[in-house]
């Protein structure tokens, strides 16, 4: 998958499953949490019910955490929380300062850009798989860079679009999302003449970004895939960005490792046109 936290610590894999997990209220394993004699409980994205019956079940305290990346002061909290709890309260500031950085750089960066070429992300996963059509109208990385997201016009959130629509919307940059590179490139090969219509498609601005969603939302990939969307969009702007070496200094600071061969093997190359005309 692309969780860069189980490729840091492939060790997590040995831990025992306390939970059957999905996208929908995960359903916690009871006796075995009971077993592992825990001094709390950390749960996330659970309803109310299930942490009333998971405390009063095991005795144990639940703490509960709600790490949104759409709103970051939220995120925010989540860490703090976490870092009083597990006694990490310098490592959860030192992250959010680290993040704020981030934020402030890719802005100051973007401030000023005279020309917002269009943009569309395809190949979303929201509760599964899907193709070209699945889309966000306000995808994290486009909003941090302001960019000219055509999708934002269709609402917040992860949904799906007709394909009419993408046509008529016919944007100059066009970003895949490797989780389903798979799906889009097969429908690629079945209609040829939809995609080469496509501005993007006929003058190979088609790029690759990293999946930063299973569940929840990996952020630090959606950083990365910030600073890669950047250097495509306003080369001039990051031009003193190596892809690789910024990638591997967030991974870094996140999860302890640099993982961006790794990831880059899974996945494929950022910046790179996927050169996908027909």
């Amino acid at each position: 998958t692309g969780r860069p936290y189980r490729l840091a610590h492939p060790e997590l894999a040995n831990l025992t499953s306390i939970a059957r997990g999905g996208p929908d209220n995960p359903t916690p394993y009871v006796e075995e949490i009971i077993k592992l004699k825990p001094d709390v409980i950390i749960a996330s994205f659970v309803s109310l019910d299930v942490v009333n019956n998971l405390q009063e079940q095991t005795g144990i305290p639940v703490v509960v955490l709600w790490p949104s990346s759409d709103d970051l002061n939220k995120f925010f909290e989540a860490l703090r929380i976490a870092g009083k709890v597990l006694n990490r309260e310098k490592r959860a500031e030192d992250l959010i300062k680290y993040i704020n950085d981030i934020i402030q750089d890719i802005k100051s960066r973007v401030k000023g850009v005279s020309y917002r070429p269009s943009v569309y992300v395809g190949g979303l996963a929201y509760k599964g798989a899907h193709g070209f059509e699945s889309t966000s109208g306000n995808y994290l990385p486009f909003v941090l860079l302001n960019a000219n997201n055509v999708a934002s016009s269709a609402g917040n959130g992860t949904f799906l679009v007709d394909k009419e629509q993408i046509f008529l919307w016919n944007p100059e940059y066009v970003f895949i999302d490797a989780l389903n590179l798979n799906l889009v490139m097969n429908d690629i090969m079945k209609n040829p003449e939809f995609y080469n219509a496509i501005k993007a498609f006929s003058d190979n601005h088609v790029y690759l970004v990293w999946p930063n969603n299973f569940y929840g939302t990996n952020v630090e990939i959606v950083f990365i895939n910030c600073y890669a969307i950047g250097k495509v969009l306003y080369s001039d702007r990051f031009s003193d960005v190596n892809i690789r070496e910024k990638a591997n200094e967030i991974l870094e600071r996140f999860v302890g490792r640099p993982l961006y061969d790794v990831l880059a093997a899974k996945f494929g190359s950022l910046v790179e046109p996927l050169g996908v005309q027909r």
